[in-house]
């Protein structure tokens, strides 16, 4: 895999921990503000793993669920962008969603570097889970509050960044095996 498609998604994580440190700190600026700021950093996030995804080609297995997380960030990062008013009345059952189907795919991706020898492979499945359990809460209770939305967010957020990370390792390491056995 090419360098440049690992800095993708490296930046990925690191947009994905930082956005989710500011909401943890940031909790009723986060409020008024979190539309915005994650239909940015979901368009990016989703720009970035398209790339990964045309640069990976047919050489990764689960290459289809990167590219559904592709469409899904970017869409929703256009949504957010677009109507930011709107999205801020509905942002628990939107944040919900999207993190439950990206906490989804990251554990279906889990099993493909299993598949491969990672031995962190758990760990990847441990935070899809991770991300798809905060889905399903904000899911249920969206009336909770604002606070409780926000800290659900910055965790969300900062599991799927660090994924990212983890993600980055485990290709590494297939890539290795790889050229011993070539």
């Amino acid at each position: 895999m090419r360098t440049s498609s690992k800095i993708y998604m490296v930046l990925s994580g690191v947009l994905l921990v930082v956005l989710g440190i500011i909401c943890l700190c940031n909790t009723w600026e986060t409020i008024f503000s979190l539309a915005w700021l994650m239909g940015i950093f979901a368009f990016v996030t989703g720009i970035a793993a398209l790339m990964f995804y045309i640069a990976v080609g047919r050489s990764l297995a689960g290459r289809s669920g990167i590219l559904l997380t592709a469409i899904m960030d970017i869409l929703t990062g256009i949504l957010f962008l677009a109507n930011p008013l709107v999205v801020a009345g509905m942002l628990p059952i939107l944040f919900a969603f999207w993190t439950l189907f990206g906490g989804i795919n990251i554990a279906i991706r889990s099993f493909d570097f299993k598949q491969v020898g990672y031995p962190l492979w758990w760990l990847i499945l441990i935070m899809g889970i991770a991300g798809a359990a905060f889905g399903v809460c904000a899911l249920t209770s969206p009336v909770v509050g604002a606070v409780t939305i926000t800290i659900l967010v910055g965790i969300a957020l900062i599991l799927r960044g660090v994924a990212y990370f983890v993600e980055v390792a485990g290709i590494n390491k297939f890539e290795k095996i790889l050229a011993e056995n070539l």
